[in-house]
Formats: structure tokens, sequence, C-alpha cells
């Protein structure tokens, strides 16, 4: 029994001075003067579009990104009085045929103890046949999308569920008569009979509670209602519907095309009294009800950020303070690179996904041209094929140039690196001769030959007809005489 224990007891020491040994390893071969990852945090990079991620201007290799999660600022609502105001633009209404994207990253507490719900974003009237634009509300259990649609007089919603203290991406699409609510990438509703929902150029946007009711002059609004009590990072709306797939991608940090964004609030002031716009379309907002410190003022929140690690290749590269890098072009090929936050304390928040991009060019090669038959008659087809070739190391269109007799005729192909494809054109001539093909500086010929007799004129074969009759007519004379 001794023995036995004394056995046990030697493998558990064994397995513990493993472990020690391994954990000593991992620390020595980690990279020195990089910051430690801090796994527990949640935290996603998504890349800023129309670049999606990269560009290559010349010998410079441009990296664009903009964090969603993790040590990324945004704006602290209190549930009491806070709101952002964007002024009235015909660039933040439900665009015409009924078209609109609105997604929030958002972290919701509550709200306002004297209201039933919270209202996150506020553009709409609600009256009758002036029913315009949309706005949010929410409560423990759910969100509440909703469209002022001037059929119905009324507004129209779909709803999605909501969980607070909770970070989620809520998004809302409108296609036509059909509202699509989303929630963290996923179609969560949709109501397919949506009326018309016209704009109101008159309604400022407002980020953080609702517009007082009724409405005064523009500009002279009260401070509004159903204030929403938690952090919000991030508004963004386009003019289009976004896929189901870009609404997932933009849930998961991969690249959205941007075209159609009318705002863009990413909440990383960190201090003063606007809010900047980054679509371009200089949609700034202010905090409260104007440029002075106010109590309606939402606080700036989550400034615990120094710098962003940017890794290519595995090498860290550059240390940034914004969320962009410029770094000399690398050869061709495929490439790999992400970024880690780095806060005050040192400590890194790495992006959720490692990105890939592609620096090189696709070259092709033409050969093998053949003609199929050399030989035809008028009427008759003939094929004229080459093999393409593409010898580069990226993927690209190739447009195939034949000339028949100055006559081009043009077909495209799509090659991936080193694949190959044969391209065919048929082509039919009526005239007799000869005709020179050329193609990617292969040249070649074929002929038009006429059929046996074709090319006599009609009154050669009269002659020859009347020839043949009087021969005939001669003859039956001839044989007529001899028997009298």
């Amino acid at each position: 029994m001794r023995k036995a224990a004394g056995r046990e007891l030697g493998v558990l020491v064994g397995l513990a001075a493993l472990v020690c040994l391994s954990m000593f390893l991992s620390l020595a071969m980690a990279p020195a003067g990089t910051a430690q990852e801090n796994t527990a945090q949640e935290n996603t990079f998504a890349l800023l579009a129309p670049e999606n991620g990269f560009q290559t201007t010349g010998n410079v290799l441009s990296l664009d990104w903009a964090s969603i999660r993790g040590e990324r600022p945004g704006l602290h609502f209190d549930g009491e009085d806070d709101f952002v105001r964007v002024h009235s633009s015909p660039d933040l209404n439900v665009a015409e045929n009924n078209r609109i994207t609105i997604t929030m990253l958002a972290e919701f507490t509550g709200w306002v103890p004297t209201a039933t719900v919270g209202v996150p974003i506020d553009k709409r009237t609600e009256s009758g046949t002036g029913c315009a634009n949309y706005n949010w509300e929410f409560n423990s259990h759910s969100m509440w999308y909703r469209l002022g649609d001037n059929t119905l007089g009324s507004m129209a919603s779909v709803m999605v569920p909501n969980t607070l203290n909770q970070l989620n991406l809520y998004g809302m699409t409108l296609d036509g008569a059909n509202l699509v609510g989303y929630l963290n990438g996923d179609a969560m509703s949709n109501n397919g009979a949506i009326g018309l929902v016209p704009g109101n150029d008159n309604v400022d946007l407002r980020i953080g509670s609702m517009i007082a009711n009724p409405l005064g002059p523009a500009g002279q609004e009260g401070s509004g209602g159903h204030w929403s009590q938690g952090t919000i990072y991030e508004v963004r709306i386009y003019n289009r519907p976004l896929s189901p797939t870009e609404m997932m991608d933009l849930y998961n940090g991969l690249p959205v095309d941007n075209t159609g964004l009318m705002g863009w609030w990413k909440f990383d002031e960190q201090s003063g009294q606007v809010v900047h716009d980054y679509s371009g379309r200089n949609n700034n907002g202010t905090l409260g009800l104007n440029d002075n410190v106010e109590t309606y003022d939402p606080a700036w929140t989550g400034g615990n950020f120094n710098h962003y690690e940017v890794w290519l290749d595995g090498v860290n590269v550059e240390n940034v303070a914004e969320s962009k890098s410029q770094t000399p072009t690398l050869a061709d090929g495929v490439h790999e690179w992400y970024v880690v936050a780095v806060n005050n304390e040192g400590n890194g928040v790495r992006s959720e996904n490692t990105f890939t991009f592609e620096i090189g060019h696709p070259e092709f090669q033409v050969s093998n041209l053949l003609v199929t038959p050399e030989n035809i008659q008028p009427g008759e087809n003939v094929t004229l094929s080459v093999t393409v070739t593409n010898v580069g190391n990226m993927g690209g269109d190739n447009t195939v140039r034949f000339v028949i007799e100055n006559t081009p005729i043009t077909k495209s192909v799509t090659l991936a690196p080193g694949a190959s494809e044969t391209v065919s054109v048929i082509i039919t001539k009526q005239e007799t001769g000869t005709y020179n093909v050329s193609v990617g500086g292969l040249s070649g010929s074929f002929r038009v030959v006429a059929v046996s007799g074709e090319g006599l004129p009609v009154w050669s074969i009269a002659v020859v007809v009347v020839i043949i009759v009087i021969a005939a007519v001669g003859g039956f004379w001839v044989r007529k005489g001899k028997k009298t």
C-alpha cells in the first residue's frame, strides 16, 4: 500500500512539474515588448469601407479599422435627461421608395422611472397623415423598431428581444414594404405590409431620448422624454437596406460596403460638445440642446485607451494612437494583419479576427490558336479558339480580342492565379476568299471556297441550255432524214 501511494504521489509531483515547465516556456517565448492580451473582455474590430481595411497607393499600404468593443469609448446616458441632438437633414429621413438601415451598438441598463419604456433614437412625427420617419422604444425584454406609416396614419413596427446590462448590436432595415428587425446580426422579425414612410425635414434626430411633443419651432423643441439609461457606442444610418449578410458582417466586425452611409457617429471624441459624423455627410451632433455644457449632456466614457499595436504577418510593425496605419507596401502575395488595443495599464485586447488581404496583379498569356475547319463553304461556321492562362499571382478578368480582317470580336474570362481556360468564338462568312485571324499576338487564317458550279452567270447557263436543246433537235432531224 505504501509503495502504491508513493507511486501516485510521484505521478502527481511529475504532472505538477510538467505544468510549471509549460507555463515557464509559454512566458519565455512570448514576444518581447508587446502588450499582455486580456482575453476575458469581449472585443471586435470592424473595418472601415470603402477601403475594406486596406488600400495601396504607390508604395504605401494603408490599414483602417474601428474598434466596436473592448476599450472603445462611448457616451453614457443617465436615464434622467441626457440626449444627443443632430440637426434635421434630408440625409437622415427614410429614403425615397421606403429604404433605410439604422444600427446602434449599445448596452442599456434602464430608462427614466416615470416612463414605461426608454427611447434610444427618435426622428418621427406621429399624427395621422403627418406620420413620418422613425423611432425606437425598449423595455427589459423587448426593443421595438417603429416607422411613421402614412397609410395607417400611425406607427408601424417590428419587435426583437432585448436584454438589459448586455452589449447588443440593434438594427432595422426597410426595403419598400418590408421592415426587418435585427439583433446581433440575426433577422428576428419582419413586417411585410409597411405603407409609405415619408421624411420630415423639420424634425431633428434625437439619440438617447424622444423628442418633446408637441414640437415647437425648429431648433426650439423641449428637452424630450422617455430617456434611456446606458452606454451607446455607435449609431449608423444608411439610405439603403443592408442585406442579411451585411448585417451579420457588421456584427462580426467584417468589412461592409458603406455605399449610402448618411450618418455615422462613433462617440469617440472623449471631450467637448460635438459628436462628429464619420460618414462624410457632415451631420454632426451636439450633447444636449446646444453647444453649452448643461444638465442634458451625456458623459464621455471608456477613456482608458492608450494606443494600438499593428501586427503584419506576425510582426508588430507600428504603434499608433488612431485607428489607422500607413506602412511601406509589402511584397506580392497574401498577408495577414490584426490590431491590439492597449490601455493605460499596458493590457491589450486583440481583434477577434485576423484579417487577410492580397497584393499582386493578374497576368495573362494567350496560346494555342486553333481555326477549325480551315476551309469552309459560304454560310458554314468556323470556330476560333485560344487557351488563356493567368500566370500572375492574383485573380482577375481578361478580355480576349479576336480580329478577323480588321473586325474585332471580344470575349471575357475570369481566372484565378495559375488557371487556364479555352476561349472560343464561332463566326460565319458568305463571301469566298481567304480571311486572316489574329489574337493575342497569334495569327492564322481560313478560306471560304465556292461550291462546284457556283459563280456562273445566269446568261451562260441559258446558252448552255439552248446549245443542248439545238443539239438534241438537230440529232432528231438527222436520224429522221436517214430513215426517209
